[in-house]
């Protein structure tokens, strides 16, 4: 190789390297900070903050282990109405719950009712309490028991998340 090549080669290898100190981290894709990174860095005055949240959470949150997420409910009487208190434990170590469907079915339904929940942040270790009204059946008082219910995971999603 001709000695006048070499000078011009490693500038430009200079040029893509770079110090580590200039170079921008980029978060894994399906993390935490990968979607606080995709928030940061495309916030615009035409972009609507919620569709924003949208956009970077249907980018980034993945399906997790329905097993890592524990789930009981109730019904309530409130001054509303009827409601089916669900409680979402997120029993991961690693991940933030975002999103989530559940099936709601009372014995005497004859299809289950599909709840959605997001977005959400339920940090690991952490439950929410999820008050739901406009239910498709609303038994009555003696048609309450925990036995007259089923609840399922339809649906997880959430982001790896390390908590320091």
């Amino acid at each position: 190789m001709k000695t006048s090549l070499i000078k011009p080669l490693l500038v430009c290898a200079g040029l893509f390297i770079g110090s580590p100190s200039q170079a921008a981290e980029i978060p894994l894709p399906g993390t935490l900070k990968a979607f606080n990174y995709c928030l940061d860095e495309n916030q615009s005055p035409i972009v609507a903050p919620a569709d924003l949240l949208q956009v970077c959470l249907k980018l980034h949150a993945r399906d997790i282990d329905k097993g890592s997420v524990g789930l009981s409910g109730r019904y309530q009487d409130t001054d509303q109405g009827l409601v089916f208190v669900l409680e979402v434990t997120n029993q991961s170590e690693s991940k933030l719950l975002t999103g989530l469907a559940v099936d709601l079915k009372h014995t005497k339904q004859p299809e289950p009712q599909r709840l959605n929940f997001g977005p959400m942040g339920v940090l690991p270790g952490t439950v929410a309490v999820l008050p739901v009204g406009g239910l498709a059946y609303e038994p009555t008082e003696n048609e309450r028991s925990a036995n007259d219910v089923g609840i399922g995971i339809a649906i997880a999603k959430g982001l790896g998340v390390e908590l320091q």
